[in-house]
């Protein structure tokens, strides 16, 4: 059925003139895994030095820079984007799980800026969690898609 409609509208999308529906498809498949790598090793790195405490994004932001995680979410502007694209994800990755650990929001510090903090799970939390989000999951990062529950 998906390989009739991908004929279908790769047809007429040469036709309109936007050829190649799908050429990219193994490269947008690693790229989601890269990601979802790339998370894995920051929230790793995240509960080794911090556990299960509230940090803000300056805490996050030295260990991502220090230890040169989340090349892809800094990107190579200044220090404040880095920090101001940090923060979007952050807030973005609310409830998603990599391996083990939820990043949860944890409420806010004296000068409301937000807070995070990791909680380690198990396999009946993950279950549970899933049942009762809409459409089955928290989705992706990024909406560029790939599995981010690992």
């Amino acid at each position: 059925m998906f390989e009739s409609w991908v004929e279908t509208v790769g047809g007429i999308l040469d036709v309109a003139g936007v050829p190649g529906l799908l050429t990219n498809a193994k490269e947008f498949r690693q790229t989601a895994a890269d990601k979802a790598s790339e998370w894995r090793a920051f929230v790793a790195a995240w509960w080794q030095n911090y556990n299960g405490e509230r940090v803000g994004i300056a805490e996050l932001f030295t260990l991502v820079t220090e230890q040169k995680l989340l090349d892809s979410v800094l990107g190579d502007k200044g220090e404040k984007s880095q920090r101001t694209r940090l923060g979007m994800q952050m807030s973005k990755m609310t409830d998603r799980v990599f391996g083990n650990y939820r990043i949860e929001r944890a409420g806010e510090d004296h000068c409301d800026r937000q807070l995070y903090r990791l909680v380690a799970i198990t396999t009946e939390d993950t279950v549970h969690k899933a049942a009762h989000t809409p459409h089955g999951g928290p989705g992706n990062p990024d909406e560029a898609a790939g599995e981010w529950s690992a």
